[in-house]
């Protein structure tokens, strides 16, 4: 890649888990390198997987749901865990969303904020 400017860090994400988020009891994707394409029929999940991500990033959605929306029917809590790249070291981040609001973590330090993330 070519910047006009420096050159940026980039960050990629390899691999998501759900837990109890929204329709998904639990669902494993591992992302290809390049493109990505998720395809199927309407109110199957595709966006859901899209908002984990972003929530992931941004710690919030982009929806604007309320916390309780975003987990599943009859659960308590759901999980989100992330793992990215960024300048060619490996990051989990995990996102646990209950009644008492959301935390996130990184397994190898204690809880984390996403803007001290993606300052590292």
């Amino acid at each position: 890649m070519y910047y006009l400017t420096e050159k940026r860090s980039e960050l990629k994400v390899n691999s998501l888990k759900l837990k109890n988020f929204r329709n998904y009891d639990l669902l494993n994707v591992e992302f290809d390198g390049s493109t990505n394409i998720f395809y199927g029929n309407n109110a199957q999940g595709k966006t859901n997987i899209l908002e984990a991500v972003y929530l992931s990033g941004t710690t919030k959605s982009h929806r604007g749901s309320k916390d309780r929306d975003m987990i599943r029917f009859g659960e308590d809590e759901s999980h989100i865990e992330t793992v990215v790249e960024k300048n060619g070291i490996s990051y989990q981040m995990v996102i646990l969303k209950n009644a008492h609001g959301m935390t996130l973590t990184d397994p190898t330090r204690d809880t984390i904020t996403t803007s001290a993330f993606m300052e590292t």
